[in-house]
């Protein structure tokens, strides 16, 4: 088994956000403007004892306000302020800012020239953190938590090929570790994600998922300090129930995990195969025949092996995929329907339409993400809004193509919302059920689809525009979950005001993970939004 250990390991453990939220037993969490907040002796003697390492979180944009200001570190932000990497380096900031203020919060502007004399709303960034460098600061921020009774949240027995990562570990790093190793793991396209951290944890998707499964699928073993301060092991042999919740169950929930172990494997032989195909349209009944046959082709292209991403515009359609293992007229066969019928429509144009080889999946993926963001060969974050996602089962491209081809057009045209962005990364190895002991509900093993919305916002957009961008967003979300009664998406990617999340979000395996949840944390000291046993917190409309 290999490990990794990373000459960094920064691993945020917050101790309260200071909104008055309500506990899983109907009570009031302990606030700075409580009377029950610990005094200052009690945080200083508490810093003591963990080494030091206690941290004052501020919002990302908090050295560009006075009385603070910093020029040189306000000019650092500004300039790296969509940058993922530089984001997570921020023990205050998150990647996108609606998670720092909430959407009713006041926030804490970043644009402007020089020092802003607007106020730096705390809002939802943590009071405290702590630096972690050792499980035992883990234990004792979770035990000062539970005697204080402060708000905590988290930012195997086979002999399996394996690799161990800690939280201050990103897949980008991961990634180039097993590269250089000859092997691979499933992970996400967004390279700056934790290793170890909620993406596993709300199961864990990627561009392998179709050839390998879902991250959950290949997790081996996760280490986890959960609310009484134990640190416990879990995997198929010691903690079977709580291994099983934390393979899907969210992140955020039964614990701090402080380590996940994932199966690897050898690198493909014949490497990775990129096709980008590009069409534009010139009329809107012209794209919706467009978008109809590329509905159509998906399931050859699911039987082709096919994986990657997409984007649905109001004139044209970008699709971006990979064919793992395969060769180049494996490639081109399963994009010829399509191409065939672009070119044969007169009010369509292809516009590219390339295959192009890449040796490994590093290769390929930083081909690929530095071609769309050359700066930063990552995904850009830093963009205050909100999105809303949802399966596209496989029977539904069976079934009723021209129902799927129809709600896509009236998102777009109706709802205003473009690109769709949608994600092939299911089907194939991940739709099996075999031998897949964990969280994920059953409308994951399904899926062919998921498809994306998104509403953004700037910093003077006003509390009400905020709203009714959020509540157009659920509304449009709504035409999706019109058609896949019975379905769900992905947690990690949901709509924050998803209607139904019990049954999105969890499925079938709601009931059985929050009795989990009410055995390993009773008290309720791991809370977070619409998280298994936030009932309470939800009924109280915190935002």
């Amino acid at each position: 088994m290999e490990f990794f250990h990373p000459a960094r390991l920064l691993l945020l453990l917050s101790i309260l956000s200071p909104l008055s939220l309500l506990s899983s037993d109907g009570g009031h969490k302990c606030t700075p403007l409580s009377s029950c907040w610990p005094s200052s002796t009690l945080w200083s003697a508490f810093n003591r004892s963990i080494d030091g390492r206690l941290l004052a979180p501020k919002p990302y944009a908090w050295p560009c306000h006075t009385p603070q200001y910093d020029p040189a570190a306000c000019s650092a932000a500004r300039q790296l302020q969509n940058n993922p990497f530089a984001r997570s380096d921020v023990v205050g900031a998150m990647q996108t800012p609606t998670w720092e203020s909430g959407i009713a919060g006041l926030g804490c502007p970043l644009n402007g020239s020089g020092a802003l004399s607007t106020p730096c709303y705390q809002d939802q960034v943590s009071a405290y953190a702590i630096n972690v460098s050792s499980v035992s600061h883990v234990q004792a921020g979770v035990l000062f938590a539970r005697k204080f009774n402060l708000r905590l949240s988290c930012p195997g027995c086979d002999p399996l090929p394996a690799v161990t990562a800690q939280p201050g570990v990103t897949w980008k790093s991961l990634y180039d570790f097993l590269d250089r190793r000859g092997r691979v793991a499933v992970g996400p396209m967004a390279s700056s994600l934790s290793a170890a951290g909620g993406f596993v944890q709300g199961g864990g998707h990627g561009p392998l998922s179709r050839t390998f499964g879902y991250a959950v699928d290949n997790t081996l073993e996760l280490k986890v300090v959960t609310a009484d301060g134990r640190v416990r092991v879990a995997n198929q042999c010691q903690n079977p129930e709580l291994f099983w919740a934390l393979k899907g169950g969210g992140g955020g929930t039964f614990g701090v995990v402080v380590s996940t172990t994932y199966r690897t494997f050898p690198e493909l032989k014949l490497g990775y195969l990129h096709t980008l195909f590009i069409a534009a349209s010139s009329s809107p009944s012209s794209h919706r025949d467009l978008v109809a046959k590329f509905v159509e082709v998906t399931p050859s292209m699911d039987e082709a092996r096919l994986a990657g991403y997409f984007y649905i515009y109001t004139s044209l359609v970008i699709i971006s995929f990979v064919l793992p293992n395969g060769t180049v007229a494996e490639a081109q066969a399963a994009f010829a329907p399509l191409v065939s019928y672009v070119d044969k429509n007169p009010e369509l144009l292809v516009i590219n339409n390339t295959v192009t080889s890449h040796d490994t999946f590093v290769q390929w993926q930083d081909g690929v993400l530095c071609a769309v963001n050359p700066v930063l060969c990552t995904d850009a974050t830093g963009t205050s809004g909100l999105f809303a996602t949802r399966f596209m089962p496989k029977k539904i491209f069976q079934e009723s193509p021209a129902v799927l081809t129809d709600t896509l057009m009236r998102v777009l045209f109706e709802r205003n919302f473009s690109p769709i962005f949608g994600l092939f990364v299911f089907g194939g190895a991940a739709s099996s059920v075999q031998g897949r002991n964990n969280a994920l509900s059953a409308v994951w093993r399904e899926a062919l689809w998921h498809v994306l919305i998104v509403r953004t916002w700037n910093e003077s957009t006003s509390v009400e525009e905020r709203y009714q961008f959020s509540r157009s967003l659920t509304s449009a979300n709504g035409l999706f979950r019109s058609i896949t009664p019975g379905g769900g998406c992905y947690k990690n990617e949901g709509d924050y005001f998803e209607p139904y999340w019990e049954e999105s979000f969890f499925g079938e395996k709601y009931s059985t993970l929050k009795a989990i949840k009410e055995s390993v944390d009773p008290t309720g000291l791991f809370l977070c939004w619409k998280c298994v046993g936030s009932e309470s917190l939800v009924q109280g409309g915190a935002s």
